[in-house]
């Protein structure tokens, strides 16, 4: 099933912002892989959405990449617990000739800066974003 995907959405990480990029991408109907180590965070989600496809295996490594369809994929949502490794999904997802989006994760804005010249298309800061919720709230 996933070797015929095209144009999905790979998802690495079950934590709260992967957990809920996948909820709403489930909800729009699209093909969504989620790639983790746990599994049974992976079974517990493929419960909860019987269309989703898990792999488990760690993210970083090349092969569960490919296993993923990573070449033919959209985008790459990269929300591990390390950032360390979300660099490392970043770089292995922008080889040449993968024209693939890139979205990770991280509250650490310095190393923000540095994902971004390592090819990582946008950085996402949950804390960052909620703060800015929160003061628009404020502010009226």
């Amino acid at each position: 099933m996933i070797d015929a995907m095209k144009n999905h959405t790979i998802v690495c990480g079950t934590g709260l912002m992967a957990n809920a990029v996948v909820e709403r991408l489930m909800r729009k109907r699209l093909q969504v892989v989620l790639i983790d180590s746990d599994n049974d965070r992976l079974t517990a989600m493929k419960e909860k959405y019987r269309r989703l496809e898990v792999i488990c295996g760690g993210p970083t490594d090349e092969l569960v990449l490919a296993t993923a369809n990573v070449v033919n994929a959209r985008h790459v949502v990269a929300a591990p617990d390390s950032d360390v490794d979300i660099l490392l999904i970043g770089i292995t997802c922008k080889d040449p000739g993968h024209k693939i989006s890139v979205i990770a994760e991280s509250n650490d804005m310095a190393l923000a800066n540095r994902m971004r010249k390592a090819g990582i298309d946008e950085v996402v800061s949950p804390s960052q974003l909620g703060g800015e919720r929160v003061t628009e709230l404020i502010m009226g």
